[in-house]
């Protein structure tokens, strides 16, 4: 999964869970990247069953901006 990120400050950290709970990437860092329209690309690899997800991004610290995500087939 590729999520486009920003942060003016520190930023912070976020992960994704499945419809159970499960944390399914641990904990991803959002750096700083000089500015809440200076975006960067986050990667994180997720094996997820066949079918049809339900997935919550968990926001764990704040201090970061999201664009999209984008779930690439491998």
């Amino acid at each position: 999964v590729d999520f486009r990120v920003s942060a003016a400050g520190a930023g912070g950290h976020f992960h994704l869970e499945d419809a159970g709970g499960k944390d399914l990437t641990g904990p991803i860092t959002v750096a700083g990247t000089g500015g809440w329209q200076k975006w960067a690309t986050v990667t994180a690899a997720v094996t997820l069953p066949a079918g049809r997800q339900v997935l919550r991004l968990v926001e764990d610290s704040g201090g970061y901006g999201m664009n999209r995500m984008v779930f690439t087939r491998k």
